[in-house]
């Protein structure tokens, strides 16, 4: 089975999905400079769910996600440590959650964590052979494929949104100008096609300058790859129209 080698190249829905339509059982690891991530699969479904940068306590779900009040879950966290229990269990012992809202309980957290890596803009991606699953995660009911990726962005929606954008920044060009031959060329420059060539060489030079890739730090990747193509563009229109001159 083959995945994507980086998450910029997908999405994490995508990949997911594979994974659950193979049955897929391992781990699939998402590796980032200062920190790596892990999702558990069993038979395609979601077990379990780590990360380094963030750790979502049962606790802190309990209590920003739940409305549980910040007094119980102390008192069951005192409650686990004093008597070696998870938090988990310790909630149902101290009453702040019903027995039968256990389960949905970890299975928020699971959802909570997934949905940070959901943000994550790129990662080295790499599928390895199953590990044991995290301390607890075992007697988990594993996710549904409706929690993981329905919903979730796709990279043929993505690539869509962006190719609409890329028209809606093409420029736009007049009824006056559109008779003309060259009139798309003259419009990337963004001179008109009565333009002196003194103006048209400025308007050339102006946007190199300022699509050129050294003056492109501290800009996304979607944005460099947006300066990169139209400087390609840019640099076309004006080779074209001085061989038509």
């Amino acid at each position: 089975m083959q995945i994507a080698s980086r998450l910029r190249d997908t999405t994490l829905g995508d990949i997911l999905a594979q994974l659950h339509r193979e049955n897929a059982t391992g781990v699939l690891e998402l590796i980032e400079p200062r920190a790596r991530h892990a999702i558990h699969l069993r038979r395609g479904y979601v077990h379990a769910v780590e990360s380094e940068s963030a750790v979502l306590r049962l606790g802190d779900v309990a209590a920003r996600r739940w409305g549980i009040g910040r007094t119980l879950v102390e008192r069951a966290r005192m409650f686990a440590h004093a008597r070696g229990l998870r938090i988990g269990h310790a909630l149902v012992a101290t009453r702040a959650i019903d027995p039968n809202q256990l389960d949905d309980l970890l299975a928020e957290q699971q959802r909570a964590r997934l949905e940070m890596l959901y943000d994550l803009r790129d990662a080295e991606l790499r599928f390895r052979v199953a590990r044991p699953l995290p301390n607890g995660a075992a007697e988990q009911i594993p996710l549904e494929a409706r929690d993981v990726y329905y919903g979730r962005p796709r990279k043929q929606a993505r690539d869509e949104a962006r190719a609409s954008t890329e028209r809606a920044r093409q420029p736009r060009v007049s009824r006056a100008q559109a008779y003309h031959p060259m009139a798309r060329e003259f419009a990337l420059l963004g001179v008109s096609p009565e333009s002196e060539p003194s103006a048209v060489r400025a308007a050339f030079r102006a946007l190199v300058m300022e699509l050129h890739p050294d003056r492109a730090h501290g800009v996304s990747d979607e944005e460099r790859d947006r300066r990169a193509r139209k400087l390609v563009d840019v640099v076309r229109a004006y080779k074209a129209l001085t061989e038509a001159a």
